[in-house]
């Protein structure tokens, strides 16, 4: 497995949801269900600048192309130890913030090939087409460090859902 970021020397450090490395999933033909990442020991700063701590629980669908890196997460959710938030609702709205910032652009760029692709009756050719959007929305923002390759694949995955039902990748804190 080869890492973006993680144990490589960088002149200014990677903070926030630039850390996030994805990995590809080795896909069977099969894919359904979920991967469930539970943080036990989540913590963020109340209004009070008093420690909160929580158990976050982030789902990903196993149909996703793409898994977070375990070490990658770990130092993602590690960076709201010292951020103030006012609610719980409001630390879920940052993460899914983070987890999606490229939506937008990828809907603009790819509703119509997800469309054309997913109205393709041979699987083989549907799923080259879908590899070919992925490759080019990967490229889009292969220079900017503030998204990451998951990132673009989450939204992807996410427009995917309500083109061919869209789930969430954080769902509670407890």
């Amino acid at each position: 497995m080869k890492t973006k970021h993680l144990g490589k020397n960088k002149t200014k450090p990677l903070t926030g949801y630039k850390i996030l490395d994805p990995i590809e999933r080795i896909r069977s033909s099969e894919s359904h269900g979920y991967d469930f990442w539970n943080a036990y020991e989540f913590s963020y700063l109340d209004l009070n600048k008093q420690p909160t701590l929580k158990v976050l629980e982030i789902k990903i669908p196993a149909s996703s192309s793409f898994i977070i890196e375990s070490k990658s997460l770990k130092l993602y959710l590690n960076s709201f130890y010292k951020k103030t938030f006012s609610s719980d609702t409001d630390v879920l709205q940052k993460i899914k913030k983070d987890l999606s910032k490229v939506k937008k652009k990828l809907e603009s760029e790819f509703t119509a090939d997800l469309e054309k692709a997913f109205s393709t009756r041979d699987k083989q050719e549907r799923s080259n087409m879908i590899s070919e959007i992925t490759d080019k929305a990967k490229k889009l923002y292969e220079e900017n460090e503030e998204i990451s390759d998951l990132d673009v694949n989450s939204e992807l995955k996410n427009l995917e859902k309500t083109i061919a039902p869209l789930t969430k990748y954080c769902d509670s804190l407890m």
